[in-house]
């Protein structure tokens, strides 16, 4: 799988400055140095060093966002020989400070504002004649969020501010993915062929509502280990964990059961990709 398809979130182009300070297993400083993002996003960023840096290996970057100073706790995923002297490297953020978090989402967003390319997610399905893959694809941005938190939970100790940060911003993205399912595809799916999906979409529609109480609940809960700067303790991993699955059981109904049978309905595919037209010319 190329470093393209990992990514979870849009790449944004920018030139940010950045000091880092690289860090051995043992906890001693590696190296430190100045490079230069290229690209970033919610989780990441593309590194361009003068020097090489290992995969696996703790990095600590420092951005100098409106004189304010953010602290990032990241590792290497990759670095390659950039064949003009640099090297690349792909970097995962992991951590951000409670008090750095909304500026640096601000940062993003405003890098989302001034960037040419599209601000979504969601005009990457331009082009699709498909209904189905159309409808996968939408359904990637929610797969990030599962993704980011499945990892984030598998680890030893995963910090309980960042993991409430990734599931305000997965409510955030989950609202509006509901809200195009219930306002246009299960809107189209119950004027076309109302005896054959009903009775799911009824099921599916109360899952979005469970869902979204659930994600709030999860919040409040991890706020007592927020308040000691703590880690997610095994309950909030097991409860977090079990969220995450029914979310990915409730993508494979849709997937698998329900969207099909909008395919494969002439009337309901021909609204559906009139409606997505619109949506990703926006």
């Amino acid at each position: 799988m190329s470093d393209t398809e990992q990514r979870r979130y849009e790449r944004l182009e920018t030139s940010q400055k950045v000091n880092f300070t690289a860090f051995e297993q043992s906890g001693s400083v590696l190296l430190r140095g100045e490079a230069v993002a290229i690209n970033m996003s919610k989780t990441g960023m593309l590194l361009q060093t003068g020097m090489s840096l290992a995969s696996d290996v703790d990095v600590d970057i420092i951005l100098n966002i409106d004189s304010v100073f953010v602290n990032l706790k990241c590792c290497v995923m990759y670095c390659r020989d950039a064949e003009d002297g640099t090297f690349d490297s792909g970097i995962h953020v992991r951590r951000i400070n409670k008090k750095d978090i909304g500026v640096y989402l601000g940062f993003i967003e405003k890098l989302e504002k001034s960037s040419e390319k599209p601000k979504s997610l969601r005009p990457q399905m331009r082009g699709m004649t498909d209904v189905v893959k159309r409808i996968s694809a939408e359904h990637k941005i929610i797969n990030e969020y599962v993704a980011v938190l499945s990892e984030m939970m598998h680890t030893a100790s995963p910090k309980a501010d960042y993991s409430a940060t990734i599931l305000q911003l997965m409510k955030k993205d989950i609202i509006t993915h509901f809200n195009i399912e219930e306002n246009l595809f299960f809107k189209i799916g119950r004027s076309v062929i109302p005896d054959q999906c009903e009775e799911m979409i009824s099921s599916l529609t109360g899952e979005h509502t469970e869902f979204l109480k659930t994600i709030d609940v999860l919040i409040d809960s991890l706020q007592p280990q927020i308040a000691k700067n703590g880690a997610v303790g095994l309950s909030g991993k097991e409860k977090i964990c079990d969220f995450l699955e029914l979310v990915k059981q409730h993508a494979v109904v849709e997937l698998k059961d329900l969207f099909p049978l909008l395919e494969g309905n002439a009337d309901a595919k021909k609204m559906i990709l009139a409606k997505l037209m619109k949506l990703t010319k926006k």
